[in-house]
């Protein structure tokens, strides 16, 4: 997959760009470190991520986005790499892990990005 990735991705994941745009735009201006973890689905509760799990298929079997094959390779490669854990969660964690003004900034069904700075 990892050859093919750029490509799939935008193919695979609705408003991806968007995504990455804004992600950018929160960036502080002259940041020492950036933390990226590519991680969680920003889905709460269980009900929601099934709901917004089945928009993606539909979306990424749109003619012109994926292949069965391809679907079938991100469906693989979600079930061995991503933990799918509620945004809830991933403020919890980060703050236990010390980190501050943790906030959602953009969100888009099963994706989402999330800000925190450190002390």
């Amino acid at each position: 997959m990892a050859e093919s990735y750029d490509s799939l991705i935008r193919r695979a994941v609705p408003r991806y760009d968007e995504m990455t745009s804004r992600l950018l735009d929160y960036l502080p201006r002259d940041p020492q470190k950036v933390l990226e973890l590519g991680c969680g689905t920003g889905c709460e509760p269980e009900s929601n991520h099934r709901v917004n799990w089945d928009r993606w298929l539909e979306f990424c079997r749109e003619p012109g986005h994926c292949t069965e094959e391809e679907i079938e390779s991100l469906l693989e490669h979600a079930a061995a790499h991503d933990h799918y854990v509620p945004l809830s969660e991933h403020v919890t964690l980060l703050s236990g892990a010390g980190f501050v003004d943790v906030d959602c900034v953009w969100r888009n069904l099963m994706w989402g990005i999330v800000t925190a700075g450190v002390v």
